[in-house]
């Protein structure tokens, strides 16, 4: 009996998206963000409870907590910030506890590219390349000035 108990309890807490019915849809615009970037989760339901499960098609743990609850309403726009701690395939789940009513969506968190960093030399100014090319032109006379004074000299 226990082990049946369980197993009910776990399959409660289990969600699929073959379990929900009812028109209750979610989206995640953009589908794939870098490392503090932004991304919305919206839906067409409210008072949701919304969960960012690592992997694809990911399932939420039994002692999760959601990531943010919605009022109850017409619909929903939650507005998370990509952290480092979500790299990788996310499933993003929304749904009204006790009901039929959710959905999930994907979603990619990427690491920020190493050109964003400043890993790269910055290309050089107009200005620059100008005072590059005064101190070669300078070096140049300096020197042509210093054969023509030594050549002179008894």
């Amino acid at each position: 009996m226990g082990a049946a108990a369980a197993a009910a309890a776990f399959a409660s807490i289990t969600i699929s998206s073959a379990a929900f019915a009812g028109g209750c849809e979610i989206s995640v615009t953009p589908a794939s963000v870098a490392v503090g970037q932004q991304f919305t989760v919206a839906g067409n339901f409210g008072g949701a409870e919304i969960y960012l499960v690592p992997g694809e098609n990911g399932v939420i743990p039994e002692s999760a907590t959601p990531d943010a609850t919605t009022p109850a309403g017409d619909s929903f726009s939650v507005v998370f910030t990509a952290e480092a701690a979500d790299l990788g395939d996310i499933t993003v789940w929304a749904f009204i506890p006790a009901s039929e009513c959710g959905d999930s969506a994907p979603l990619t968190v990427v690491a920020v590219s190493d050109t964003s960093t400043g890993d790269m030399a910055p290309a050089p100014s107009a200005a620059g390349i100008g005072l590059i090319a005064f101190a070669v032109l300078g070096v140049g006379l300096l020197g042509g000035l210093v054969a023509v004074v030594a050549y002179r000299r008894p």
